[in-house]
């Protein structure tokens, strides 16, 4: 089954009936490219939940004064990188290809060149980011996290190939 929210509340509650019904899940984006059987979280019995951030990509929030952007996950990087030009500010690092989504680059540890701070890799300047991770039923099975710099599991968070939860919105230096 693939679902497409298009909230952050729509993707906690995919999130919370995959662990409800006990279902194996994967994240997935727009521009998703991998081989079938490793795609399906399901293969073999047909249990799974594709969440595809596809229709998540409505906001991006450029903050000029403290040169930051925001943004849903979905987001293409075409989309992201001219949006925050039209700002009159630059992106410090991104990969080559702009064929993938904030959500994806962040968690496959996509990376560019940069000549400034830290380096290439996009998750070096991640500020903070919201994850929608499983929970347990009083907690309504699922729920929503925010981790920010310092934080001892947002490194983790950041380059997590999806295992740690659905990255729902991010915040990155300019």
């Amino acid at each position: 089954m693939v679902v497409y929210p298009s909230t952050e509340d729509e993707i906690l509650h995919a999130v919370a009936d995959g662990v409800r019904k006990k279902l194996k899940m994967k994240v997935v984006t727009a521009f998703s490219h991998t081989i079938p059987k490793f795609a399906c979280p399901g293969s073999g019995n047909g249990a799974g939940i594709l969440i595809s951030t596809q229709r998540y990509n409505k906001e991006i929030t450029v903050d000029k004064a403290s040169m930051t952007v925001t943004a849903d996950t979905g987001v293409g990087l075409r989309e992201l990188v001219d949006e925050v030009a039209a700002s009159g500010l630059a992106l410090v690092a991104a990969p080559y290809w702009e064929g993938v989504s904030l959500g994806g680059l962040l968690s496959t540890g996509s990376h560019g060149t940069s000549m400034w701070r830290r380096g290439g890799a996009v998750h070096d300047y991640v500020l903070s980011m919201r994850l929608v991770i499983p929970a347990l039923p009083e907690e309504g099975y699922a729920r929503v996290i925010t981790l920010n710099q310092g934080d001892p599991d947002l490194n983790a968070a950041m380059v997590s190939l999806g295992v740690l939860g659905v990255i729902s919105k991010v915040r990155l230096r300019d």
